[in-house]
């Protein structure tokens, strides 16, 4: 029970503790009414406190008529809740955790709080995420944990229902990164930027990939910002470094391809027909309808004895008899302008007519298959277009459009396909490599 009511001489007080809350005065009945000293309550408020007040039904009335008992005091006002700031540096570093501890009244428990910062004359939400939000503890207080990215005198606002407390801090310029992603795609340039102390301009911020300097300089800006524009080929995880005069910096970084293939395709290695033609999306191809399987042992030109590396096998060379087999699979681009995409980051070595193959384009790419313990390039060709819009010397991105799919070579028009071969140098030999082995291994590499 933490309410109950109380009857004086004077009146009935619904009562907390030692104070009332609302009071029903006792009027002296209308003379010739009743007995003389009688009086009267209106029953409404009464009624009320034992229906559908605001505040909880008391449970038991206590009767202080004609004993002497002095009338109770009202219940003080409880103050209007305010946001104190009990806990926070005066200054901090720019990347550096502002810790924030703050105190509201307990008539808050179980609110949540917002944190804006002041950009340009504007506050701007941080807190955008509820799970974000601190929520007022039973103690009153609650907590926020913030970073800034650029240095300078900042304003904060905290807000809480509809109060709010504003102050300043000083973020301090240090050499620091400001913005690296953690995971890059090969061949595709990112940036790497950060902030120093003004005394730091014009000064240079050397970068080390795996302990090696990178040629890219940059030089610390009136405003104390830095920044590299860079990219990266071979995958597989790193560690760059960035220096400036004797301070340094160290942040991992992942280089990873676009996956080539849905989870699970695999190219087929038979002779295919209209009738089983395999077709699949591609992150990196768009949408191709596989019409001619990796070395497909039927349907193409005589070859010699070859030797090729197949996808139940990432380490054994196959010796292939001599057959019409093809070298690579071929494939048709069922995308709208019948685009040829490239399909991982590397250099074009050739362009041009090439025989039966009609017009072909050579690609070194920055990817290296792994044999017996060494690393060697693997090269591609893409052959029968109808034209490249790349030249010799060009580097290409992983998907990068590359020409339009065609029918060209041989003393016939080939239906418009392109045929795609992989292969790599080892010693005198060349050996042919299977899409699927390729992407299986490149999987591996990314995360050594």
């Amino acid at each position: 029970m933490t309410t109950w009511i109380k009857e004086t001489d004077q009146a009935f007080y619904l009562m907390e503790g030692n104070f009332y809350l609302e009071k029903i005065v006792k009027e002296s009945r209308p003379e010739g009414i009743g007995e003389s000293g009688e009086k009267v309550i209106e029953l409404a408020m009464l009624q009320k406190w034992l229906t559908d007040s605001d505040f909880e039904k008391p449970g038991a009335m206590v009767i202080a008529v004609g004993v002497g008992a002095s009338e109770p005091d009202p219940m003080p006002i409880a103050p209007s809740p305010v946001i104190e700031i009990i806990d926070q540096p005066t200054s901090v570093e720019v990347g550096e955790v502002l810790a924030i501890k703050v105190k509201t009244s307990k008539s808050l428990v179980g609110k949540s709080a917002d944190l804006y910062v002041e950009v340009n004359g504007k506050f701007y939400l941080q807190t955008t995420n509820p799970a974000n939000k601190p929520i007022v503890k039973a103690d009153g207080t609650f907590r926020f944990g913030f970073r800034f990215s650029s240095p300078g005198t900042r304003k904060i606002k905290i807000t809480l229902e509809d109060i709010s407390h504003i102050f300043e801090i000083e973020v301090r310029a240090v050499f620091s990164i400001t913005n690296l992603p953690s995971k890059v795609i090969a061949g595709e340039a990112f940036i790497i930027s950060g902030i120093a102390s003004s005394n730091d301009v014009g000064r240079p911020v050397q970068l080390f990939i795996n302990n090696k300097l990178q040629p890219s300089t940059a030089k610390v800006q009136t405003n104390g910002s830095w920044q590299f524009r860079f990219g990266l080929f071979s995958i597989g995880k790193r560690v760059l470094k960035v220096y400036l005069g004797d301070q340094s910096l160290e942040r991992p970084i992942q280089v990873v391809l676009r996956s080539l293939f849905k989870e699970n395709f695999k190219v087929p290695e038979e002779q295919l027909r209209s009738s089983n033609y395999v077709s699949t999306t591609s992150s990196v191809l768009k949408d191709i309808t596989v019409t001619g399987g990796f070395m497909e042992p039927e349907g193409h030109g005589w070859k010699p004895t070859s030797y090729a590396i197949f996808s139940d096998n990432l380490s054994s060379i196959k010796t292939l008899d001599p057959s019409k087999r093809n070298y690579g699979i071929d494939y048709v681009v069922t995308t709208s302008g019948d685009p040829i995409h490239n399909w991982y980051p590397g250099r074009v070595t050739k362009v041009g007519a090439e025989g039966s193959y009609g017009n072909r384009c050579h690609v070194d790419f920055f990817i290296f298959f792994e044999l017996s313990g060494k690393f060697y390039r693997i090269k591609g060709a893409y052959a029968h277009a109808k034209s490249f819009s790349v030249r010799k010397g060009d580097y290409v991105k992983q998907g990068q459009y590359i020409g339009v799919m065609g029918g060209t070579g041989g003393n016939y028009t080939y239906p418009p396909h392109v045929d795609f071969r992989l292969w790599i140098n080892y010693g005198s030999r060349v050996v042919d490599l299977s899409p699927n082995v390729v992407e299986k291994q490149l999987r591996q590499q990314e995360n050594r």
